[in-house]
C-alpha cells in the first residue's frame, strides 16, 4: 500500500508539473508525461538536497514531496489552470472507437501487461544493473546519501543517478524489486508517441505506428531489465518530439520548455552520449536564419536543459577533482572537448572506412527491416524534403547519425578494443529506431489522407 501511494505522489508531481507547463493535452500524453517528469525532476531535486546535506530518508522524501505538490498546487491556481481530466469525455472517445482501433489498444495493452510481468517476476538480473545502478540504490537507501560516500567509490561516478535514485524511491517505499518502472517508462513512451503523432495524423494511423512501436524486439526487451537504454532513448525521443511540433505546430513555449527539460533529463541517464547538443545547435541555426523569432527561445531552451544537465555535471566532476582526475564540468568546457577532440583526431580513410563497416554490421542491420520502411517513406516524399514538417525531422536525424559515426570515429582512436564491444554501440543507437516509427507514421497519415481525397473528388 506504501509502494502504490508513494509512486502516486511522485506521478502526482510530473502531473501537476506538466499542467504547469502545458495546459492541454491528450489524456494518454498527460499520463505519459506525469510518470516521466515525475520520476525525472524528482530524482534530481533528491540529488540535490541530498548534496546540500539533507539525509534521504521515508520522512524527507515524503516531506519533500508534500513541499513540491504545495508549491505547483498553489502556482496552479494562481495561473487559474484545470486540474482535474475530463474524465466523461475519455469515456465518451472510447466508446466512439471502431472495432479495429479497440483491437490494437487491447494488444498494445496486453504487450505492455506482459513486460510489466516480466519485469515484476525476475529480479534485477542484469550485470551493470546488479554491479553499479540497483547496487547504488541500495547504498544509498541504506546509508541515506550518495555524495557522502561516492567518494569512496569512484566507479560510481560512472552514470547519473536516475536509475538508482527511481530504485532508492521504491525501496523506500517498501518496495522490493523496482524492475517494474522500466515497464512504466516503455508504455509512458507509448502514450505520448501516439498522442504526439495525433497532432499529424488520425486516431487509426496513430494506433498502427503505436502498434509497431510496442512490438519492436529491442524496445520491448529493455522495457523487462534495468538498464539506462531504453530511459535516455524516451527521454531523448520525447524532446526531441516535441521540439519538433513546437516548430512545426507553433505550439506555446511550454512545448519548448518541455523539450528541453526531456532532453536534459536523458543527460540524468546517460551523460556520455553528446546527442543532448543537436537539439540546441538546430535552435541555434534557427537563430542565425531568423534571429528575432528564435533568439530568446533558444536562451530560453539553453537555460532550461542546463538547470537539468548541470547539477551532476558540476557535483561529479568536483568529486573527480578530488579524487586526482580531471574532466569538463560546465556544457561550454564539454563542447570545447568535444571540439578538441575532432580537431585532434587524425584523418584516416582506412578506419573511416572500418567504423562505416562497424556500424553497418553492428547498428544499421539491426534496424531491418523498419530501416527499409524508413527508407521508402524519404523516397516517396523527396520531392517535398525541403518543406518544414519533413526538413526538421530529417535534417535532425541526419544531425544525430553523421554524430553517432563522428562519435564511433572518435572512439577508435582512444579505445583500442573498440570493435569489441558491438552490443554497446546497437544499444547506444537505440534511440533511432521511435523516430524512424513516428515518420513512418506520419507519411502513412499524407497517404490516407491523399486516399480520401481521391475518394471524394470520384464521389
Amino acid at each position: 500500500m506504501l509502494l502504490f501511494f508513494g509512486i502516486s505522489l511522485v506521478i502526482a508531481f510530473g502531473y501537476l508539473l506538466s499542467i504547469l507547463l502545458v495546459t492541454e493535452m491528450r489524456p494518454p500524453e498527460r499520463l505519459g508525461t506525469s510518470f516521466l517528469l515525475g520520476f525525472g525532476v524528482f530524482t534530481l531535486l533528491m540529488f540535490c538536497y541530498s548534496t546540500l546535506g539533507v539525509k534521504i530518508t521515508l520522512e524527507s522524501t515524503l516531506l519533500a514531496l508534500a513541499v513540491c505538490l504545495s508549491i505547483l498546487f498553489i502556482c496552479l491556481k494562481l495561473f487559474k489552470r484545470k486540474i482535474f481530466m475530463d474524465l466523461l469525455g475519455i469515456v465518451q472517445s472510447f466508446l466512439t472507437l471502431s472495432r479495429l482501433e479497440k483491437i490494437i489498444i487491447l494488444i498494445i495493452t496486453m504487450f505492455a501487461l506482459l513486460s510489466l510481468v516480466i519485469s515484476t517476476y525476475f529480479p534485477v538480473n542484469v550485470w551493470d544493473a546488479i554491479a553499479l545502478y540497483d547496487f547504488r540504490a541500495k547504498i544509498i537507501t541504506q546509508q541515506g546519501f550518495y555524495i557522502q560516500i561516492a567518494k569512496n567509490f569512484p566507479y560510481f561516478g560512472g552514470y547519473p543517478l536516475f536509475t538508482s535514485l527511481s530504485h532508492t524511491l521504491v525501496y523506500l517505499f517498501g518496495g522490493i524489486n523496482p524492475q517494474f518502472l522500466y515497464s512504466f517508462i516503455y508504455f509512458s513512451l507509448v502514450l505520448i508517441f501516439y498522442s504526439t503523432l495525433r497532432e499529424f495524423v488520425n486516431r487509426k494511423i496513430s494506433l498502427i505506428t503505436s502498434l509497431l512501436l510496442v512490438t519492436t524486439p529491442v524496445i520491448f526487451d529493455h522495457s523487462t531489465f534495468a538498464y539506462t537504454n531504453l530511459p535516455y532513448t524516451t527521454f531523448l525521443v520525447t524532446g526531441s518530439i516535441y521540439l519538433y511540433i513546437w516548430l512545426v505546430k507553433n505550439k506555446p513555449v511550454g512545448y519548448l520548455i518541455l523539450s528541453a527539460l526531456f532532453i536534459g533529463l536523458s543527460t540524468w541517464t546517460r551523460v556520455a552520449e553528446p546527442f543532448w547538443v543537436i537539439n540546441i545547435l538546430v535552435l541555434v541555426l534557427l537563430s542565425i536564419y531568423r534571429f528575432k523569432k528564435y533568439l530568446l527561445s533558444t536562451l530560453i531552451y539553453t537555460f532550461t536543459f542546463l538547470l537539468i544537465k548541470e547539477p551532476w555535471s558540476l557535483v561529479n566532476n568536483y568529486q573527480l577533482a578530488n579524487s586526482g582526475a580531471s574532466k569538463a564540468s560546465f556544457v561550454t568546457a564539454e563542447l570545447s572537448s568535444y571540439t578538441a577532440k575532432l580537431l585532434g583526431t587524425p584523418f584516416d580513410l582506412t578506419r573511416i572506412g572500418e567504423v562505416a563497416v562497424f556500424i553497418y554490421k553492428h547498428v544499421i542491420v539491426s534496424w531491418y527491416p523498419l530501416l527499409f520502411l524508413f527508407l521508402i517513406c524519404v523516397f516517396i516524399n523527396f520531392k517535398d524534403f525541403f518543406k518544414k514538417v519533413n526538413i526538421f525531422f530529417l535534417g535532425a536525424m541526419l544531425l544525430h547519425f553523421s554524430l553517432l559515426f563522428y562519435a564511433t570515429y572518435v572512439f577508435s582512436f582512444n579505445f583500442p578494443e573498440w570493435t569489441d564491444i558491438p552490443d554497446s554501440t546497437k544499444r547506444m543507437a537505440m534511440f533511432f529506431i521511435p523516430p524512424m516509427i513516428f515518420y513512418i507514421g506520419l507519411n502513412l497519415g499524407r497517404l490516407d489522407i491523399h486516399a480520401s481525397k481521391k475518394n471524394i473528388k470520384k464521389a
